[in-house]
């Protein structure tokens, strides 16, 4: 039994969501350096806002790879071993560059002042990255025992070396099961710190909206 590779289907509709979410943050924090007061230039406020929207430019990009080396495959055609590997590659360093983004831009609204909110922010999404890491290596254990006809899965030609196969050839079966469940937990330990950061992000945002220093500053009308 040969635990099936996933389609290219399910990398382009990741790369999908990916690229909308990238250029959508990119587009953002770039034109935002253009519209923010002259008094922050040259501040670490604005540097930090230049240094997230460079990493969110280069994300498009790094999909786009992506998309370009699975053109002419079927959506229901499995990945050789080679490609296969420099998709999940792709994939790995664009979530890091996305990641980097996010966490520059909680620490630029650390610098504008918000204390609270910025630290706060940063925490929480390290949280969400963090449980999104832990899924990625869970679907790698993944030691499902369905077979290719199973799932409607199309081989052209693709090397059945699979980890779970090997892994199970040398005796590792139940390792495998047991890391899955092992990580299962930790992910549910993960979840409830989600929902704790939640709670704990809401509350230090109220205080801060309440204890600005001049609440009728910078209005806009």
């Amino acid at each position: 039994m040969i635990p099936p590779k996933p389609r290219k289907k399910s990398y382009t509709d990741l790369g999908s969501i990916l690229i909308l979410l990238a250029t959508f943050a990119g587009a953002v924090t770039l034109s935002t350096q253009f519209t923010v007061a002259n008094d922050c230039d040259h501040s670490r406020a604005r540097a930090l806002l230049a240094f997230a929207s460079q990493f969110f430019l280069v994300c498009p990009i790094g999909i786009l790879t992506i998309f370009i080396c699975l053109h002419g495959y079927e959506d229901h055609q499995v990945l050789d071993a080679g490609r296969h590997a420099f998709v999940r590659f792709q994939f790995a360093v664009v979530g890091v560059m996305l990641c980097a983004g996010f966490l520059l831009l909680n620490l630029s609204v650390l610098y504008t002042g918000a204390q609270y909110l910025g630290t706060s922010g940063a925490v929480v999404t390290g949280v969400f990255i963090l449980t999104t890491t832990l899924w990625s290596i869970e679907a790698h254990l993944e030691d499902n025992k369905t077979t290719p006809g199973e799932q409607g899965e199309e081989y052209y030609g693709v090397e059945e070396d699979h980890t779970g196969t090997v892994m199970g050839f040398l005796g590792f079966g139940e390792e495998l099961r047991a890391a899955k469940k092992v990580m299962r937990r930790v992910i549910f330990l993960v979840l409830l710190l989600e929902l704790v950061g939640i709670v704990v992000l809401l509350a230090l945002g109220i205080k801060e909206v309440v204890d600005v220093a001049k609440p009728d500053a910078c209005q806009l009308i």
